[in-house]
């Protein structure tokens, strides 16, 4: 019983402790802008909006990708699953449903890069910041730009519609 209780001490502050945010590790990519971590916390990244892998119906959730869900998710799993990340806080340290809100950053080949500046640039996700977390809003306004001048990914399709036609998409 002693040993029990002890085991149960041990599992809370583990789960309680205060995150190393030097060194953060991903157990899993849910999406192309959401990741859990070893701990069991959800991390929702500052900054992006990425195309959903699944929606959220009468029903519960089902599997219903928009165009580039699922391209955005096994890009986000390429680039950070199973490593380890430095990540930063900006103002707001959670969102309205209990998820960490960070800005991740992963070593690939030697040199550290923000995890969602890349994602930005391969025109699989939206620029989507909200005051006060604007920390590194230059260089997601670049790489959103960059995404769009090479018509990468969401930005391959010309969405240009007439205003006579606008009237079908209400």
């Amino acid at each position: 019983a002693l040993a029990t209780l002890i085991s149960a001490a041990f599992a809370s502050y583990l789960a309680n402790r205060p995150l190393d945010y030097s060194r953060i590790e991903v157990a899993k990519v849910i999406d192309g802008d959401t990741i859990e971590l070893k701990n069991g916390k959800l991390v929702r990244y500052i900054g992006i909006d990425c195309p959903e892998t699944r929606k959220k119906t009468e029903k519960g959730w089902v599997k219903e990708a928009d165009p580039y869900g699922e391209e955005a998710k096994e890009f986000n799993e390429q680039l950070v699953s199973g490593k380890v990340l430095r990540c930063e806080p900006d103002v707001q340290k959670q969102d309205k449903y209990n998820r960490l809100l960070l800005y991740c950053f992963v070593k690939t080949q030697g040199k550290e890069e923000l995890v969602q500046e890349k994602i930005l640039k391969e025109g699989l996700a939206y620029l989507y910041t909200f005051p006060p977390n604007v920390k590194y809003i230059d260089l997601l306004v670049n790489a959103l730009n960059e995404a769009r001048e090479n018509r990468s990914g969401v930005w391959s399709q010309d969405l240009l519609i007439s205003s006579g036609e606008a009237i079908n998409f209400i």
